[in-house]
């Protein structure tokens, strides 16, 4: 038998079916907001951690910077701390030669002191203006003179005046010694002989001399204490020069050019005049002939 649903019934259903489905939809549109709400706060949070990641890096490249810097400042003092240890070093170095220079320097002035306190023992003199021993040695200078003296005393480099007949040629006098300086010993014979050179002088003295031919050795120097002898000693100096000069350009020519050979001569002239002033001379400022 087919009878017919009521429209009101079935309407009555519909509702009632949208009614149960209408609670659900709104719950699952409230969760979607959440869900969507949460998103936007990881978003933000996310946005924020970059931010202080971001920050912290850039504090880490300071302290990196800051890191090397003092390291470069550590190495520096290092090196410096390892400089002044140095220095202190060296300091302690030198003051160790310092005081033994010291030491050394007292123990000889107590054994010079005697010398010059043994006035029978010494003697004062000038120099000739020769100019054999410049410029260590000038005639503006006086020496002492050690005249008591043993073998052991003459050693090489000492600087001695000798008597010695035809060595020199020269006549000693109360104002002024010849100086020369033992260059070599030759204690292979039955006596010791000691070869002497003027340091300006171009070879040695034309003999050795034995012990007994030796008047003394300098033990100390007076410098420019004798300045009345500046113009004689100007003179030979200038004269020696001048002769050497013209000598040697009339050598190196082969000995045949007659203007050089000529200058040499009148040069060689005037140079033996101003030596012989030298020799010939008695007391400071003297000079015997002008020339």
């Amino acid at each position: 038998m087919n009878k017919s649903i009521p429209v009101t019934f079935l309407m009555g259903i519909s509702l009632g079916i949208i009614g149960s489905l209408w609670i659900p939809l709104n719950q699952s549109q409230a969760d979607l907001e959440d869900t969507r709400q949460a998103v936007i706060d990881l978003q933000t949070e996310k946005t924020q951690l970059e931010t202080l990641a971001l920050q912290r890096q850039e504090r880490i490249n300071e302290l990196v910077v800051q890191n090397t810097e003092l390291q470069s400042q550590r190495a520096e003092s290092e090196a410096e701390a390892q400089r002044i240890l140095d220095l202190h070093d060296d300091a302690a170095t030198l003051q160790a030669q310092i005081d033994s220079l010291r030491e050394e320097i007292r123990r000889l002035e107590e054994q010079r002191r005697p010398l010059r306190l043994s006035m029978q023992s010494t003697s004062i003199r000038g120099f000739l203006c020769t100019g054999s021993m410049e410029p260590k040695l000038t005639c503006l200078d006086t020496v002492t003179w050690m005249t008591d003296f043993t073998p052991e005393d003459i050693v090489a480099g000492a600087i001695v005046s000798y008597e010695s007949e035809g060595c020199l040629g020269l006549e000693y006098n109360n104002e002024y010694w010849v100086a020369h300086r033992v260059i070599s010993i030759n204690e292979s014979g039955y006596e010791t002989r000691y070869l002497v050179k003027g340091d300006a002088n171009t070879s040695p003295d034309a003999c050795t001399i034995n012990i007994d031919e030796i008047k003394g050795y300098v033990i100390d120097v007076q410098k420019n204490t004798r300045l009345q002898n500046a113009t004689l000693r100007e003179e030979v100096n200038a004269s020696r020069e001048a002769f050497v000069t013209a000598r040697d350009a009339y050598v190196s020519r082969g000995y045949h050019v007659e203007s050089r050979y000529n200058k040499a001569v009148a040069a060689h002239e005037h140079y033996s005049c101003w030596y012989n002033n030298a020799l010939n001379s008695r007391y400071p400022g003297h000079i015997p002939n002008q020339c």
